[in-house]
């Protein structure tokens, strides 16, 4: 697959879905409306300024929006700086942002940065290319979804987003009106993480479980997969 062909795609049809703006008059504030086929254009505009989003550091006027704006944005949704370090980037890195961009409903870009984070930093594991593959392919098996915006529709479609409702089918995508993401089972395994230490930590509840066995977690945690950390400390549950 070509995915530079992929994301000049994306790019082309992010500006598409901003050239269907309409305006129209609020008082004395003119607004933009639009009628998006490929992203939550709405939310791409809003989120720019604020500190949880991945734009928060780009300023793009929505009253010029070109190409390389679109490109800019599209880079920065699956993890690059900008867009020629995208097109610079290595076939598997190109593959990894696909498998993230792909994936926007389960794991944003924010989510993920921020896990490879943890890892690398806190417990001094490499994470490297083969490591990143190895966590996310797994990660995407579980049932979880993102708290962080989801800017493809298609993404956003797989969580029950309707096109004529405009929001989310509750019934799908949250339990008791809460959006916070799904518990994944106990039951799976956790042999993603680097299998060189021989136990695995839970974060939450702090019971410590071999690394080859079904982890037990206290009968209160309600940790998620990302609390589950590598450790060589002995087991103790």
């Amino acid at each position: 697959m070509n995915y530079i062909d992929f994301f000049k795609r994306q790019a082309k049809n992010l500006l598409k879905d901003y050239q269907t703006r309409k305006p129209y008059s609020d008082g004395n504030i003119t607004i933009y409306e639009y009628e998006p086929k490929y992203f939550n254009i709405d939310s791409i505009f809003v989120d720019f300024g604020n500190l949880n989003s991945i734009f928060y550091k780009y300023r793009c006027s929505e009253d010029d929006f070109k190409l390389g704006n679109a490109q800019h944005i599209i880079a920065l949704m699956v993890g690059f700086k900008n867009w020629n370090e995208l097109i610079k980037a290595s076939e598997d890195e190109l593959k990894l942002a696909k498998m993230l961009f792909d994936n926007q409903e389960k794991i944003s870009i924010a989510d993920f940065i921020l896990a490879m984070e943890m890892y690398k930093n806190d417990y001094d594991i490499d994470t490297n290319l083969h490591f990143k593959f190895q966590w996310l392919e797994e990660y995407l098996k579980s049932d979880t979804f993102t708290t962080f915006p989801v800017y493809s529709l298609s993404a956003l479609k797989k969580r029950g987003w309707s096109n004529n409702a405009e929001k989310f089918n509750q019934s799908e995508t949250q339990t008791s009106g809460s959006s916070s993401p799904q518990k994944q089972p106990q039951s799976e395994k956790t042999e993603y993480i680097n299998n060189s230490f021989d136990n695995i930590l839970c974060l939450h509840c702090g019971n410590i479980c071999p690394a080859d066995k079904e982890f037990i977690h206290a009968p209160d945690c309600d940790a998620m997969d990302w609390d589950l950390i590598p450790t060589n400390e002995p087991v103790n549950v």
